[in-house]
């Protein structure tokens, strides 16, 4: 939180965690909450709509990444730096594109369900 405070303070945003059931503990819902923080509810999370979750695209453009390697990290560490090395490259090389038209998405499953990003754009 250290990381992300700083960054969605005072802007209009809405923090919207994945599934994790770390992320809807009593205490981070009540330091959301406490802050002002808007967040998606567990509740109003639905488990499967990966179209409306652009981070989904980029944890597999890094996974794919990763398993390109021919020697596995050896331990955390080496992991670690191997791992920011990947995700900057993929953000840096696929950041753009992934988040392209990601309001226009969130409003065609808003409207049409959620495989509205999927239909609209193979019926044109």
């Amino acid at each position: 939180m250290k990381r992300l405070l700083p960054f969605i303070k005072n802007r209009p945003v809405v923090f919207w965690p994945d599934m994790a059931t770390c992320h809807y503990t009593r205490e981070i819902t009540n330091f959301l909450q406490s802050e002002s923080i808007q967040f998606v509810e567990k509740s109003k999370n639905a488990p499967n709509v990966p179209q409306a979750r652009p981070i989904e695209r980029f944890w597999a453009l890094c996974k794919r990444e990763y398993a390109k390697r021919e020697v596995p990290a050896k331990n955390l560490n080496s992991f670690s730096r191997v791992w920011t090395k990947i995700s900057n490259e993929v953000a840096k090389r696929r950041g753009k594109a992934i988040m392209a038209n990601f309001r226009r998405r969130l409003w065609q499953i808003g409207k049409y369900g959620v495989y509205g990003p999927i239909n609209v754009s193979t019926s044109r």
